[in-house]
């Protein structure tokens, strides 16, 4: 055991899940919620038997990015607690199918990943062995991280349902920073959790811990954001973020600001629009140039253009952050990358939305489902002269989202609710039935849409593997927009060819009983014409790409550039399969082996891996649900 002493409200944390209690954790931005999600897995592991604590965890997080980070963040945690034993540690992403079937000791994954598998509708494993991974979650602890961005349509109705058909048998963490007080207290009485901080005492010890010794201002500006109000408040050799709502805006912005800031000032534009590599180069430099080790960085002063891309998963930081008007919590989780580190100063700019074509503030992307009125509330609350220009603290904050969200918190809990019985039987048909088809309502309503450029896609793309391409993720309203905006600029430039594509996936029944799927593009003459497409074309006569700028639509681009392909993921399976015949005695004897002693995998595409007994894995589950149906202990092993 090293020196390392965790937090109080770690320790806390810590005693509650070993005891037995599920925890809802809220907690500001540096404060160490990672470790105060795994220091009780590690000590348990470490110190306790196998049926006081799950031997598993899975960590859920809301992004790809997000499940990355974590694991370098683990390593750090264990140098500080002086954990001896390694674990296998794995990621399973839909970038990073590592581990299919959630055999590793601590699993990094995205929320989607975990509610299909346990709705037994698994994405990376077919319907045969669909039933394995549902059984892993039951039998893990299991953390969800910024559980505030989960959809509050499909997957945080979802997963409050989960946690209430597993009280009892799975431990849970839920962590936040960004819910209001109303949305917290309602939850932790739903799903019988305790809420850390339980009080002001506790707050305030939060609040005093060292890494948050650290000042943010608020200031809300009656004018746009513009490349001068960045610059005016730059500060020498610092570090700037400013924060556009729309990734056009953000574009723009990058022009304006490179155009007119002095020289030795590096200026960057990162958002969702640029090609794998490319972003991933982007969040390489930001991670080095905007970190906490300021002794790595390369370039005297820099400021990066961006757009909500940054409001979670990037630890890094700035003296000065700019951000147009949005949610609360949307403005509180952006201000998590100013002042983050232990004795920072930074200041917050929080500016005006520009008008559109009727003379209204343009709130896109957050003018549906009352987000509109959210802009509206928070306006008055960081423009309320009590607060404008002041240093807030997390308690200051909190007092914001509670004061801007609550009433939207209630109403969505509420909605909930209500709906909860026809939640709970869509959840039994897709475990029951394996019907895939109810992601869209369990899991994520996806409104975006896959688009790529190509000047002839239906002779130059292979019809029957379209998915090989590396496409944008564009939503649905802006596809949509993009259709009347490329039209009228094919107009003015004397464009005459096709605008946009979509593509149409066809099926029909064989004479030996199967389906044959083919794909076919076909022209966009109409807005409803982009309705259920699987992609969308776009001529690149009407669109641009560089690396600096990422997808440009409406920009006139040359008539050679394409998509690139995807990089080739690896197989699932990890195959190819041999066989070895064995007598039944023999065959039940290996499976008692691997029940009973640990076993090392040599199936995996990594080295080979040691498992702990499955019996050590499941030992805790097994316990409480012997606890729960009343049964003898022991009898289920």
């Amino acid at each position: 055991m090293s020196e390392f002493r965790p937090y109080p409200y770690q320790e806390k944390v810590g005693d509650l899940l070993l005891s037995g209690q599920n925890v809802i954790l809220q907690a500001p931005t540096g404060a160490g919620k990672t470790a105060a999600a795994l220091l009780p897995f590690l000590h348990a592991r470490k110190n306790l038997e196998a049926n006081c604590f799950p031997r598993k965890c899975i960590y859920s997080v809301p992004m790809r990015v997000l499940a990355n980070q974590f694991v370098a963040e683990y390593n750090k945690i264990i140098t500080r607690y002086g954990w001896q034993q390694e674990l296998d540690v794995t990621i399973q992403t839909g970038d990073r199918p590592e581990d299919p079937q959630l055999e590793g000791d601590l699993i990094f994954t995205t929320i989607d990943q975990t509610l299909s598998n346990f709705l037994c509708i698994p994405f990376a494993l077919g319907n045969g062995r669909a039933n394995i991974n549902a059984g892993a979650i039951a039998a893990s602890y299991l953390v969800f991280d910024e559980f505030h961005l989960y959809d509050p349509k499909t997957a945080l109705p979802t997963t409050l349902q989960i946690l209430k058909m597993l009280k009892g048998v799975t431990p849970f963490l839920l962590m936040t920073a960004t819910f209001s007080t109303s949305m917290l207290t309602k939850l932790a009485a739903e799903l019988d959790a305790i809420i850390v901080p339980e009080n002001e005492t506790e707050r305030a010890a939060m609040q005093a811990i060292p890494s948050q010794n650290k000042t943010r201002t608020y200031r809300f500006e009656n004018e746009l954001l513009t490349d001068k109000a960045v610059l005016t408040q730059h500060p020498e050799n610092g570090r700037s973020i400013a924060i556009c709502n729309t990734v056009q805006r953000a574009q723009d912005l990058l022009e304006a600001t490179r155009n007119n800031a002095s020289p030795g000032i590096e200026v960057k534009l990162l958002h969702s629009r640029f090609y794998q590599d490319d972003r991933k180069a982007k969040e390489d430099w930001l991670r080095r140039e905007f970190g906490k080790d300021k002794k790595a960085y390369k370039v005297k002063s820099a400021i990066l253009i961006a757009t909500q891309v940054i409001e979670v998963g990037l630890d890094i930081t700035c003296d000065a952050l700019h951000t147009e008007l949005a949610p609360a919590n949307a403005v509180l989780q952006r201000a998590g990358r100013c002042a983050r580190y232990e004795g920072e100063a930074g200041k917050v700019f929080i500016y005006e939305l520009p008008l559109d074509k009727k003379g209204e503030p343009n709130y896109l992307p957050y003018r549906d489902h009352g987000q509109k009125e959210l802009c509206e509330l928070t306006r008055q609350a960081f423009g309320n002269e009590t607060r404008n220009g002041h240093t807030l603290n997390f308690m200051d904050e909190q007092s914001i989202l509670s004061e801007v969200h609550g009433l939207a918190d209630a109403a969505l809990l509420q909605k909930v609710q209500d709906n909860r019985l026809y939640h709970r039987q869509m959840m039994e048909t897709a475990m029951g039935y394996q019907e895939r088809g109810l992601a869209r309502e369990l899991i994520r309503d996806v409104s975006s849409r896959n688009v790529i450029v190509h000047p002839d896609p239906k002779a130059e793309v292979d019809e029957q593997s379209p998915w090989r391409l590396e496409s944008f993720s564009l939503f649905t309203g802006s596809v949509y927009g993009a259709f009347n905006q490329l039209n009228e600029l094919a107009e003015e430039i004397g464009h005459d060819d096709w605008v946009m594509m979509r593509l149409n996936r066809y099926e029909s029944e064989e004479e030996w009983g199967g389906r044959e799927i083919s794909y076919a593009w076909k022209p966009v003459y109409e807005q409803s014409f982009l309705e259920d497409t699987l992609m969308v074309a776009i001529h690149p006569h009407l669109a641009s790409y560089d690396e600096e700028r990422g997808l440009c639509i409406g920009v006139p681009g040359k008539t050679d550039w394409a998509v690139k392909e995807r990089q080739k993921k690896p197989k699932l399976d990890g195959g190819p399969y041999t066989y070895q015949q064995e007598t039944y005695q023999e065959h039940i004897a290996g499976l008692y082996q691997a029940y009973s002693y640990p076993f090392y995998d040599r199936t995996t595409q990594r080295k080979s891996v040691k498992r702990q007994a499955l019996r050590d894995e499941l030992a805790y589950a097994l316990t409480k649900t012997e606890q729960r149906l009343g049964l003898p202990t022991g009898v289920l092993d």
